[in-house]
């Protein structure tokens, strides 16, 4: 019976860990392209916060994988939507995300802001005719 308990207990140390490291704030968009364009997407987080950026960490990769997706970069492919998580590991009740995505196809550029604010969190455009903003998720429209 013994035998039982130990590996029981291990399991249950290592599921405390993982879990007590979790990350104290979230907020998970989505950004669909629905232009017949590859669209670039870099994110440019806010100087002297500790925040992070993930694509992709949906059920369905739809960045192309390589080192950079990890680091807050996607390639998006025409007619798909990829779930970014925005957090911080700050366990304050008032811990800030804040940065901008910028988004090219190559030609111009396009920013969002993002940021939260009073508990609430909003994204806004420098073009609002090509991505659209609802405060939430994003779509990425042709001109």
């Amino acid at each position: 019976m013994k035998m039982f308990f130990l590996p029981l207990s291990v399991f249950s140390v290592i599921f405390f860990l993982i879990s007590s490291n979790s990350y104290a704030y979230q907020q998970k968009r989505t950004i669909r392209n629905e232009t017949a364009k590859t669209w670039f997407i870099v994110n440019q987080p806010c100087i002297k916060r500790e925040g992070y950026v993930f694509f992709d960490r949906s059920g369905v990769k739809v960045c192309e994988q390589g080192s950079l997706v990890d680091k807050g970069f996607c390639i998006l492919p025409p007619g798909q939507v990829t779930l970014v998580i925005y957090g911080t590991n700050d366990r304050s009740p008032y811990a800030n995300i804040c940065g901008t995505l910028i988004f090219s196809d190559g030609y111009s550029g396009i920013s969002v802001d993002y940021l939260t604010s009073s508990g609430s969190f909003k994204m806004e455009s420098s073009n609002e005719q090509l991505i659209n903003d609802d405060h939430a998720n994003l779509t990425i429209f042709n001109r």
